[in-house]
């Protein structure tokens, strides 16, 4: 494994981070906003 492939690695998992975070977070605000 290359730095490089272990660089991506985790930018894939920031990005998956970033999402599941933010989809979470809009689910909460629209269930505590209903």
């Amino acid at each position: 494994m290359t730095p490089r492939d272990f660089l991506i690695c985790m930018i894939i998992l920031i990005i998956f981070c970033l999402i599941t975070g933010a989809s979470s977070y809009s689910t909460n605000h629209a269930l505590g906003f209903l």
